[in-house]
């Protein structure tokens, strides 16, 4: 009986030896000599333009509404009947300066010169009356014996002559103002003008103050500006001497612009400047663009509107292949590319596509890409 019991143990020992051998022997790690190198991880793909930096210039362009020069309303300065009306003077008709466009009744004016005329010659007779009298009064005065002036001028009638000269000169004044009342029946164009409205009818009555007509400049046009101060540093020093452009932005229309005037003050309340472009173009109310040629940048980039983020920045690969950004200035856009300032001279491994996976210090592969300028090893594409 005692032997079985021995048997048994030792038989259980013997297959629980077993047993922790066959488990170390599964669990035991390889050998050094036995181990598979990793397999490392591709570094992701970006594609990227290689660029140089160049000169540039700032370009700033503006929209805005194109103005007459002159806009004016006439006011009657006179009194009376509309005898004439020009078949010109209506909505949207061209009249040339000198061009007389509608005719008072002057014959409240004509009598009033009359009179006026009138008056200057009666003040002319009695001056020379006064004159005489004076004359008379001196030689009189010297053949009595004294040789001495008198204390009083009523003496030698000085002040009745002085009197006749005044009366004179007030009733040629009048004469001129009876001139100038008979000239404003007639309403001659003071330039050449598109009529925009009229208020008068042939045979109605006006009175003075009472509108007339109101009309703008035909060919002459102004564009005013307003530049914030970011704007405004873009400018050159001397605006005489800038590149301005006035076009339509749908027919590419351009015009000539003969003056480029610089208000000078900021406005207080929107903290902006004024700029005032003076050209012969296109109909007051339209729309154009306004492109102003500014300061040179020495060093920047053309880039694709795609390489420029929403938060304004512009990713690049360095030298090491890592990513990094900067957050330039905009000098210009043409189209679907923008000229941005460089973070130095040289060139720039620009990544064409700006997105939100992008990290800065990534190590990445760089693709070049053709199209907008050298690009290693594909100088002719």
């Amino acid at each position: 009986m005692r032997q079985k019991v021995i048997v048994r143990i030792l038989s259980l020992v013997i297959t629980g030896g077993v047993l922790l051998l066959t488990m170390a022997w599964y669990f035991e790690e390889p050998s050094t000599a036995n181990r598979v190198a990793p397999v490392p991880r591709p570094l992701p793909e970006v594609e990227v333009y290689q660029l140089e930096t160049q000169a540039a210039i700032r370009k700033l362009v503006i929209h805005g509404e194109v103005r007459a020069k002159w806009e004016t309303t006439l006011v009657s300065r006179v009194e009376g009947a509309v005898t004439f009306i020009s078949d010109k003077l209506k909505d949207g008709g061209a009249v040339i300066r000198g061009e007389v466009l509608l005719r008072i009744d002057p014959e409240l004016y004509d009598q009033r010169l009359t009179d006026a005329q009138a008056q200057v010659a009666a003040t002319e007779l009695a001056l020379i009356q006064a004159k005489s009298e004076a004359k008379a009064a001196e030689r009189g005065w010297q053949l009595s014996g004294n040789s001495k002036q008198p204390s009083n001028d009523l003496v030698l009638k000085k002040p009745v002559v002085a009197n006749a000269n005044a009366a004179l000169k007030a009733a040629q004044a009048r004469l001129e103002s009876a001139k100038l009342a008979l000239s404003r029946t007639v309403i001659s164009a003071p330039y050449d003008a598109i009529i925009v409205k009229r208020n008068v009818s042939l045979g109605g009555s006006v009175q003075p103050g009472q509108e007339l007509l109101t009309f703008f400049s035909r060919h002459a046009r102004t564009l005013s500006l307003l530049l914030s101060e970011t704007q405004w540093r873009i400018l050159p020093d001397d605006m005489s001497r800038a590149l301005v452009t006035v076009s339509d932005p749908y027919s590419k229309q351009q015009w000539q612009i003969k003056e480029v005037r610089q208000a000078g003050y900021i406005d207080r309340q929107s903290r902006l400047r004024t700029i005032h472009l003076e050209f012969e173009g296109p109909d007051p109310g339209q729309f154009v663009t306004a492109e102003i040629q500014g300061t040179v940048v020495k060093n920047s980039l053309k880039i694709p509107a795609t390489a420029y983020d929403p938060s304004g920045a512009v990713w690049f690969v360095d030298k090491q292949g890592k990513l990094d950004l900067w957050r330039p200035e905009l000098v210009s856009s043409e189209g679907d590319t923008l000229v941005v300032t460089a973070p130095r001279a040289g060139q720039h491994q620009i990544i064409r596509f700006a997105y939100g996976g992008l990290k800065e210090g990534q190590q990445v592969q760089s693709l070049f890409t053709s199209g907008l300028a050298y690009v290693p090893g594909n100088e002719h594409d």
